[in-house]
């Protein structure tokens, strides 16, 4: 218990060493270990587990001392990691998030990274237009419209919509520019910028996923993907230390599914101002629940953050076809399932998944559901 206190929530994972003393000894050697977090958002109720885990010390009792950086370019985040931790010659860990469709292509482009963990199990991303603004009709039916996006969506949008017109928007302009009517749509989150709409609009906007639905061949894997360079991946220290990283920071999701409201205070301290969302209480507790909602997508036995292979194969084949095998893009070996366990969820949903297929064959054969 005296060991737990001073160590922290690692020693629940002695698996990686031979006892608890042993788990300690290697605790009083390291003293604190610094990593640095480039996010692919601003800091908002997207990284609520993130920022739960820093401000109840959850990083410090793993022995972390986290700064997190100020955002970069859209799509730039792999390359800020890889050249940070190249340009420190390696001496602390670099970590970032990115989505599985902005990562995959910066790895095709030379940065050296590769993904360990996700927030979440699926894409939130999605198409939002005003009420009225027929988007899912246009969508559905190739229609021409005009979409504003950021940079690094832009030829996703184009490849997913081929006869609408993406037009490349910074963040800060984008919501106005549909309010405008400039555009008839806009890339946007289903768990933030979707709800501000709603707020603005006093009723719902039109959503479109951007994944099922209008596009059921589309295959866009997981978002905020967490990823590190691949020498650190190749490094014991580096290892250990992106391990209590995790370990923190899927804590820190777990502390804010138990505490929604409590955890929206936290990132209400902790994140600026910005149209893509409003600063009061209860808009960041409603926003913290949308997202929990899409990190419990990633459970397996029991853990958060757990990435499929073939859920991640499956969608690197359809992004990128021609781009990194998943052994280049993928280290699966650091943060997944204890062995010998067997996880039930992938199978429910392959059942599921099965199930509404021979449903849709039924209905196309017999002209009504089974």
């Amino acid at each position: 218990a005296i060991l737990a206190q001073v160590f922290g929530s690692s020693l629940q994972d002695p698996r990686h060493f031979r006892d608890v003393l042993a788990w300690a000894r290697y605790k009083m050697s390291r003293g604190a270990r610094h990593v640095s977090l480039q996010l692919d958002y601003y800091m908002s109720s997207q990284f609520a587990g993130i920022a739960v885990a820093l401000r109840r010390g959850l990083y410090d009792k793993a022995g972390i001392r986290l700064q997190v950086l100020a955002p970069c370019p859209p799509g730039d985040e792999a390359q800020v990691v890889h050249r940070g931790f190249a340009g420190e010659q390696g001496k602390q860990l670099w970590v970032g998030s990115m989505e599985q469709n902005t990562l995959l292509p910066a790895i095709s482009a030379g940065c050296k990274v590769k993904a360990v963990a996700s927030m979440f199990g699926r894409s939130p991303l999605c198409l939002a237009g005003l009420p009225g603004s027929r988007i899912r009709e246009l969508a559905s039916k190739g229609g021409k419209m005009r979409i504003a996006a950021h940079v690094d969506t832009v030829d996703l949008l184009r490849r997913i919509l081929p006869h609408a017109e993406v037009l490349d928007v910074p963040r800060e302009d984008k919501m106005q520019s549909l309010m405008r009517g400039e555009v008839d749509a806009v890339q946007a989150y289903d768990v933030m910028e979707t709800l501000k709409l709603s707020r603005d609009l006093g009723r719902q906007p039109e959503i479109v996923p951007l994944e099922g639905g209008v596009f059921p061949e589309v295959a866009l894997g997981y978002a905020q993907v967490l990823f590190a360079p691949n020498q650190a991946l190749k490094d014991v220290d580096h290892r250990e230390t992106l391990r209590s990283f995790l370990e923190a920071s899927f804590q820190g999701w777990r502390q804010v599914m138990q505490d929604p409201a409590g955890a929206a205070d936290i990132v209400l301290e902790m994140q600026g101002d910005s149209d893509h969302w409003l600063n009061d209480r209860q808009f960041v507790e409603d926003s913290t629940k949308l997202c929990c909602e899409y990190v419990k997508r990633t459970r397996s036995c029991g853990d958060f953050g757990i990435i499929n292979i073939d859920k991640w194969k499956r969608a690197s084949s359809w992004l990128e076809p021609s781009g990194p095998s998943p052994e280049e893009s993928l280290d699966p070996t650091l943060w997944k399932a204890m062995d010998g366990v067997v996880d039930a969820h992938p199978v429910a949903q392959a059942v599921h998944a099965e199930t509404r297929q021979l449903s849709k064959e039924a209905l196309a054969q017999r002209g009504r559901s089974p």
